[in-house]
């Protein structure tokens, strides 16, 4: 160890890509480097839900609580279509499990130190050393990956907000839930903030999570999601039920700006929500921050330092913003878009899309299922600016 630094790497952030890149760099033999995680939170609670669609072949499998080869959309209440896989299922993490998953690792790291209740007040670099001043102390580091989310970084057109609020409930004296089949987006309807669903997951007959999520240009409000949230209470006539958890968030559905601001693009790096992997036209990230920890844990290992994103192509990234342009300026029929999406492409290329991992064909089978006057005059324009 460098004598001129507390620690060499510095993660702001225990989160979600705080703690991934973490958990590849304590497995490895190779990382022999002291490493600090910063996080502002007291103590990890139980405040969200992973879910992503994959087979049984990862290094997490042994954390999903519950998964599904069936997920359904529905436009209205009165049409359904039904998706099943016989590959893939849709898997759900509990962050809490993934949590203290983490924190064991840590513990068993001679390394690597974690920090609660330590937020970050100032950050300055002389003489290539960082200066992280904070409530506590402050540390000097050589790199810093820093995982705290900001929406300054992402351009303002096409962008929309999901937010969302759910609970987590018991239902009393009767079963409930279907446990068979996921409510991947439910009751598909807009008003004058944009698009609203519900996402309904049956961990058991009795138990579930409910929630309700909104597509919007402006984030709304929590109020208006609790009202959203009652009011769906009200209209699947649940009644009597015990609350366990809520979970709440608000994610940019956009992509970054072409400049973003950097203390140093050599040694501070961006990650997570503000390096843009979320996949900017569904929301989902959490397969795309395992590949970046990944990534990121083998260049850190050999030397190269840490990274901010992970690969993507041309066309995937520019049928993927004309994708969300669609729906932002066309919020009024997003919900019969994504029906469509749901109704005319197979399970398979319904996952590839989702998880990103499309082909260029199936790229272009999706863009198939949606109306071409208005999708494909999108393409035409946007891959002519791109590429002219």
């Amino acid at each position: 160890m460098n004598k001129l630094y507390d620690f060499e790497y510095l993660i702001i952030g225990g989160g979600c890509a705080g703690l991934s890149l973490t958990n590849k760099l304590s497995s490895s033999k190779n990382f022999k480097n002291k490493l600090l995680i910063i996080e502002e939170r007291e103590v990890y609670t139980d405040d969200k839900s992973w879910c992503f669609w994959q087979t049984t072949q990862h290094d997490l499998y042994h954390l999903v609580k519950k998964e599904w080869s069936k997920w359904s959309f529905s436009l209205d209440d009165t049409l359904t279509q039904t998706h099943n896989s016989h590959y893939y299922s849709y898997q759900y993490i509990r962050s809490i499990d993934f949590y203290n998953y983490s924190l064991k690792n840590i513990s068993l790291s001679i390394n690597i130190s974690l920090k609660l209740n330590t937020k970050v007040l100032a950050i300055n670099k002389d003489n290539n050393i960082f200066y992280v001043k904070t409530n506590e102390k402050t540390f000097k580091v050589k790199y810093i990956v820093d995982t705290r989310p900001s929406k300054k970084n992402f351009s303002n057109y096409p962008l929309l907000h999901q937010c969302f609020l759910g609970r987590e409930v018991e239902i009393k004296n009767y079963d409930y839930f279907n446990e068979g089949s996921v409510h991947l987006m439910s009751n598909m309807r807009t008003d004058r903030h944009g698009m609203i669903f519900n996402y309904i997951l049956p961990i058991t007959k009795r138990r579930g999570l409910i929630e309700t999520t909104r597509f919007s240009k402006v984030p709304v409000s929590k109020e208006i999601l609790y009202n959203d949230l009652n009011e769906l209470f009200k209209y699947l006539n649940i009644k009597n039920y015990t609350i366990f958890r809520e979970e709440y968030g608000s994610l940019p559905m956009g992509f970054l700006k072409k400049k973003k601001e950097s203390l140093d693009e050599n040694s501070y790096f961006q990650a997570g929500i503000s390096s843009g992997l979320l996949r900017a036209s569904s929301g989902y990230g959490f397969l795309r921050i395992q590949e970046w920890s990944r990534n990121c844990s083998n260049n850190i290992i050999n030397g190269l330092g840490p990274i901010s994103n992970i690969k993507e192509s041309k066309t995937h990234k520019v049928l993927d913003k004309v994708f969300l342009e669609v729906i932002y300026e066309n919020i009024k029929i997003a919900p019969t878009l994504f029906m469509a999406i749901g109704k005319k492409c197979s399970s398979k290329r319904f996952v590839d899309f989702m998880n990103g991992k499309s082909t260029l064909f199936g790229i272009l089978q999706i863009v198939l299922c949606l109306p071409s006057n208005i999708f494909l005059i999108h393409i035409f324009k946007k891959l002519f600016r791109y590429y002219k």
